[in-house]
């Protein structure tokens, strides 16, 4: 499983809110139909091989990380595997909160 602090699902939190006010249109349109309890940020792998957080709606069997009760980030089984043991975390910054991902049994 994922650790996931309470500063992380503090930002997270933020983070869903901005881009709900930010993306007006492209939220509509993600939650047309949907309860918007069911939209959150989602970790997926780029391309590249690295992760990144898109906006987007629960699906059956993902992995729900609360705020709450709201859910902040969602994790879809194959992900699960591959973040297993991560740790997310929020760092203060000089430019702003820092969202960071970090495999503890890699830093040894």
């Amino acid at each position: 499983m994922i650790k996931v602090s309470d500063a992380a699902k503090k930002e997270l939190r933020a983070m869903m809110a901005r881009g709900r006010t930010a993306c007006v249109d492209e939220f509509k349109e993600l939650t047309y139909g949907m309860d918007e309890s069911d939209i959150a940020l989602r970790l997926v792998p780029t391309p590249e091989g690295h992760l990144a957080i898109i906006m987007d709606v629960y699906r059956e069997g993902d992995t729900v990380i609360e705020d709450n009760g709201v859910k902040v980030l969602l994790i879809e089984a194959e992900m699960l595997e591959v973040v297993d043991g991560f740790q997310f975390d929020c760092e203060d910054t000089p430019d702003g909160p820092y969202l960071q991902i970090s495999n503890p049994s890699q830093s040894r």
